[in-house]
């Protein structure tokens, strides 16, 4: 693959990534708030701490995968793919695929 295809493709794999950790952390939360629903109704703590840690945890993920999703987070992603094409193709590691 050539040093743009390279660069575009690291690109790509980054958003798709933080778009994966959104959609992920969103399913953890609705599911942390199911366990916390069912862990009340049926007066179990251990299942609704359970799941306020598993919504806590997907929480954190979506906004992680938010901040990625900024101009500043794909900038930074860009800079860094094309810091890591470029040495690559300096060190003849350039050809990944």
């Amino acid at each position: 693959m050539s040093f743009l295809g390279n660069v575009l493709g690291g690109i790509g794999k980054d958003i798709g990534k933080a778009v994966g950790g959104v959609v992920g952390g969103i399913g953890k939360v609705a599911e942390g708030a199911g366990d916390l629903a069912k862990g009340a109704l049926t007066l179990n703590p251990k299942e609704m701490f359970s799941g306020v840690k598993e919504a806590g945890s997907g929480a954190f993920s979506t906004a992680k995968g938010a901040v990625e999703l900024t101009p500043e987070g794909l900038e930074s992603s860009a800079a860094n793919n094309l810091l890591e094409g470029a040495v690559g193709t300096l060190t003849g590691n350039g050809n990944k695929g």
